[in-house]
């Protein structure tokens, strides 16, 4: 009896010492990313833009700054552009309006909207991801054409452009 407690005594412990030796032994570790939605527009250029009507072929024709202003859209999401006047008109010390329209922005990709104190239907849209991407780093031109219609003097505005996820 002894001889029989002694051998199973023996075996137990032979067979839980090789299960230890040959099985592996596994663990799982959950980890997680969150990646939050990001959009950027930075304003690379952003020199003031005069326009100077000197002569009647600037009258007659307008005139164009080309490349007046330049982003880098950076971001994870597809993403569109707008833009609006900050004021239905220019601001000047006299007393004459010339209206935010006599401005259309735009390039000769896309073409050109006249500047409204309401945000303009986007023109410009692009993908994911940073300026390497093509269409994340562009130019907009301003065309100024007041006409005959207004007053000599200095007139001001501002333009906001807005990004917005698409």
């Amino acid at each position: 009896m002894k001889n029989l407690l002694a051998f199973s005594f023996f075996l137990f412990f032979v067979l839980k010492g090789s299960a230890q030796i040959t099985g592996n032994q596994t663990a799982t570790h959950p980890v997680v990313i969150e990646l939050n939605s990001v959009l950027s527009l930075e304003l690379e250029r952003n020199d003031l833009v005069s326009f100077v009507f000197s002569d009647l072929n600037d009258y007659e024709n307008g005139v164009e700054q080309l490349d007046a202003c330049e982003f880098v859209i950076r971001g994870n999401l597809d993403w569109s552009i707008s833009w609006k006047a900050e004021t239905a008109f220019f601001i000047s010390a006299g007393p004459t309006q010339v209206p935010a329209s006599v401005v259309s922005v735009g390039n000769n990709i896309t073409g050109y909207l006249p500047l409204s104190a309401q945000n303009q239907n986007s023109i410009i849209s692009g993908v994911k991801g940073d300026e390497n991407i093509s269409g994340n780093r562009f130019s907009l031109n301003y065309r100024a054409n007041p006409g005959y219609d207004y007053d000599p003097g200095l007139y001001n505005i501002d333009i906001t452009y807005t990004l917005s996820p698409q």
